[in-house]
């Protein structure tokens, strides 16, 4: 399931648009980014083995509100960064029907619109299903899609051809002077956000405060091996102009095919793709509907947040999801370009999860010295000079993304006037989505630290939320039919 979070070939569009210098950001990106996000998932996983992710290991170092924060960030990154996914899928499953729609506003609202939904029911059927739906998603949706554009890549240069792009050390080099340029960052970092969100499934895991770490891993591993691998795929047969950030990889792979003269195959590739996403993405909404259940279930939300169905799965969140991203996506019916609606969601999106980061690193450094004694199986090496460097490092590089990233690129935003309304939308909404959760939180005010805690009892299936030796206060469980019953 870390593998089906994170493996962001979906970004590698991006990544080659920088050019041969997307490479070294995608490599700086994964050590400034998945290293240390990883290493701090792990600890602070394997010391609070539970299902609260992020909202408990920030609870635990700075108190219930700053939890709710960290959380509420975490769960709208995912609300605003959905819409700029499913366009991408829009465009995918254009190809596959009608190619001059993947342009058109309203038909990427609807396919935003019908696809959230259903993601929503598929959900309702429980994380058992979720999983599963993980795995074959993945495999349509990232491995397939790789595979063609490494072969096709091949194939370009097996016969002769030259590389679209020119591959040497002053091209690789990033002009670090360039801010602009530098900006294209932000595509590669968003690669590697969510390797976090694992932790909201820690509980379905055998031995999780071993298993997690080693999932983190594997994860990691490959999803930087195939961004790297696709994006220079993308370079070599590609054109720069004919890289396309909304249409994504299936762009890229159209051209491919229609130079090798074989245009049928895109139809059937983009129809399976659309699949693999439909069904991809139903974890990462599962995983941010759980870390919002257990704010809720800390008396953040109010009481009816924290029902569920038979199978466990949290439907009144689900269905704010749905609510929440179904608006969301309404503003690629709003702004008239495309491209530029798509990269100021995608800044905002990223900027906010950026500051959730900030959040979980600071956690994880208070954490040593609060909770010293409590039992990590995976820490960060080095004592606390090495939580210092890499929690420390991860903050201030954090800081730096989220300034740069507010840079828009020349590409995208030739003129001023974009740019203002980037700043105005991606900036305002950043401010925007740190001030709502403490107006919205139920817990402020003089009973903020008080612990007035909700969570169910085992449901179907035995799945279970938070450690059963927790001292919490029973719920309710919405029946199938409907009716709630108290445990």
């Amino acid at each position: 399931m870390v593998i089906a979070i994170l493996a962001g070939v979906s970004n590698a569009p991006t990544v080659a648009l920088a050019g041969p210098q997307g490479i070294a950001l995608t490599l700086i990106a994964a050590l400034v980014v998945l290293v240390p996000t990883g290493i701090i998932s792990a600890e602070l996983g394997s010391g609070w083995p539970h299902d609260g992710g992020v909202y408990l290991w920030v609870r635990e170092a700075f108190g219930p509100r700053l939890g709710f924060l960290a959380v509420f960030l975490q769960w709208a990154m995912q609300m605003i960064n959905t819409p700029t996914a499913l366009s991408g899928v829009a465009a995918i499953a254009a190809y596959s029907f009608a190619p001059s729609l993947r342009s058109n506003n309203w038909y990427i609202f609807a396919v935003i619109v019908a696809i959230i939904w259903a993601q929503v029911w598929l959900n309702m059927l429980g994380v058992r299903n979720v999983g599963r739906y993980a795995t074959i998603g993945t495999f349509l949706a990232a491995f397939l899609p790789s595979v063609l554009v490494i072969i096709l890549a091949a194939v370009f240069l097996g016969r002769g051809n030259a590389p679209q792009a020119t591959f040497d050390l002053a091209t690789m080099i990033p002009d670090f002077g360039n801010i602009a340029g530098l900006s294209l960052l932000i595509g590669a970092i968003n690669a590697f956000l969510g390797i976090e969100l694992a932790a909201y499934f820690i509980r379905r895991l055998k031995n999780p405060k071993k298993s997690y770490p080693m999932a983190l891993f594997v994860g990691a591993i490959v999803t930087v091996v195939l961004l790297v691998i696709v994006s220079v795929g993308i370079m070599v047969a590609v054109p720069e102009k004919n890289i396309n950030v909304l249409n994504g990889i299936i762009e890229s792979i159209s051209y491919m095919f229609k130079d090798f003269g074989i245009t049928w195959i895109t139809p059937i590739v983009a129809a399976l793709m659309t699949v693999g996403w439909l069904v991809r993405g139903t974890n990462t909404q599962y995983a941010v509907a759980t870390g919002m259940l257990a704010a809720a279930r800390y008396g953040h939300l109010p009481k009816a947040a924290t029902r569920v169905n038979r199978k466990s799965s949290p439907i009144t969140m689900l269905i704010v999801q749905g609510t929440v991203i179904s608006l969301i996506g309404a503003v690629y019916v709003i702004v008239p370009n495309v491209q530029q609606a798509f990269y100021m969601l995608f800044v905002l999106a990223v900027s906010i999860y950026l500051v959730m980061y900030l959040l979980m690193y600071a956690s994880a450094i208070k954490l040593r010295y609060s909770q010293p004694d409590v039992e990590r199986t995976i820490k960060v090496p080095g004592g606390m000079v090495g939580m210092w460097i890499v929690a420390g490092g991860g903050f201030a590089v954090t800081v730096f993304t989220l300034i740069i990233g507010f840079v828009p690129p020349a590409q995208l935003f030739p003129g001023s006037g974009g740019a203002i309304t980037l700043w105005l939308i991606a900036g305002g909404g950043l401010v925007l989505f740190i001030v709502l959760p403490f107006i919205i939180d139920r817990r402020r005010g003089a009973d903020a630290e008080t612990h007035t805690m909700i969570v169910q009892d085992a449901a179907a299936d035995d799945e279970l939320f938070l450690d059963d030796t927790s001292d919490f206060e029973t719920a309710e469980v919405i029946e199938e039919g409907g009716d709630q019953k108290s445990e």
